[in-house]
């Protein structure tokens, strides 16, 4: 009989557990990418969404901007800008140029999710002029 007897069941056992903790990394690995890839798929759908909302009242606001009464946005209040119409080619003297006031409805769509604070669009509204 030979000194080492025994020792292929001591290789035999370490190596098993080192498979069984590799496996077990790796199950750990996959559950965790495809834990990630369901959150991120939820990310993108609600963001999505949120786009799909914007767009659909902007293009509501650019065909009849007048009947356009019920947005989906959340309001934030109301904006005031001033139109000031480019020089013409040329033309050194800028003072003949008229500002015009323009006034708006600021409209917010965001789309949050947990920690991460995803998509947000601002849509301007064209306040309806008095009669």
């Amino acid at each position: 009989m030979t000194k080492h007897s025994g020792s292929l069941l001591v290789e035999v056992l370490i190596s098993i557990t080192i498979f069984i903790i590799g496996l077990m990394a790796l199950i750990g690995a996959i559950t965790y990418s495809v834990g990630s890839i369901m959150k991120s798929r939820e990310n993108i759908s609600g963001d999505m969404e949120i786009t799909n909302k914007t767009e659909r009242d902007a293009m509501r606001l650019t065909i009849s901007p007048d009947n356009a009464t019920s947005l989906s946005g959340t309001p934030k209040g109301n904006v005031t800008a001033k139109l000031v119409p480019p020089p013409l080619s040329g033309d050194k003297d800028d003072t003949d140029r008229i500002e015009i006031p323009l006034k708006c409805g600021l409209y917010l769509y965001e789309y949050e999710s947990g920690k991460r604070r995803g998509t947000a669009f601002y849509l301007l509204q064209r306040e309806k002029k008095n009669p």
